[in-house]
């Protein structure tokens, strides 16, 4: 009887994943307001969906806009998400 030989072959694999984006076009105004709102939303960055406030926001400040004064009083508390 032939004996049975096994090779364990490990290699790395990348995933491609397409994501739908959305591109906005706004006034300096709007885009400060926006990251007014945003700099307002509470909650933990892991759960919730302060997770993609924050990149919006990052996005703004990436691109310049600078807020000097809040405009909101008050604090909006995100929800869980269940991924």
């Amino acid at each position: 009887m032939a004996k049975a030989i096994t090779k364990i072959v490990t290699e790395e694999v990348t995933v491609t994943k397409k994501v739908p984006r959305v591109t906005l076009d706004l006034s300096i105004e709007e885009a400060r307001s926006l990251r007014s709102a945003l700099r307002q939303v509470s909650g933990s960055p892991e759960d919730t969906y302060r997770k993609y406030t924050d990149a919006v926001e990052e996005a703004l400040l990436d691109a310049g806009v600078m807020v000097f004064v809040n405009r909101f009083h008050g604090v909006v508390h995100a929800q869980r998400i269940d991924d």
